[in-house]
């Protein structure tokens, strides 16, 4: 069985400054423990940031007054932290929902593949 632990958390009347995506990325990260592989990487522009961590991923999307953050790992994390965390930096109103996913493992692989080589989509 595989496991995965998910963290979707809305934001209303929040407000975000230039670095606060940053801000946060950086305090979820370090709250959680997980472990970065790469980024943080953010675009003020568009209001969004996310780190790609060796577990999956964390992520926020701020637009207006309104924000969601996303953390997904397979491995367990304080996801309350991770929502004080963005509360503390944003602001506003949250509300979280925090699952635990599980799928029975795939078989094993034999290498070869359904789609005959050489063809492709053009």
């Amino acid at each position: 069985m595989i496991q995965g632990y998910h963290l979707l958390a809305d934001g209303s009347g929040v407000l975000s400054h230039p670095g606060d995506i940053l801000r946060w990325l950086n305090r979820a990260v370090e709250v959680t423990g997980l472990t970065v592989i790469a980024g943080p990487v953010v675009d003020e522009a568009h209001g969004i940031g996310f780190v790609v961590i060796a577990e999956s991923h964390i992520s926020a999307h701020i637009q207006g007054a309104r924000a969601f953050v996303d953390c997904f790992s397979c491995q367990p994390f304080p996801w309350a932290r991770v929502v004080a965390a963005a509360q503390d930096i944003f602001g506003g109103d949250w509300t979280a929902r925090y699952f635990v996913r599980s799928r029975p493992a795939m078989a094993p692989r034999s290498g070869r593949s359904s789609v005959p080589v050489g063809r492709g989509v053009v």
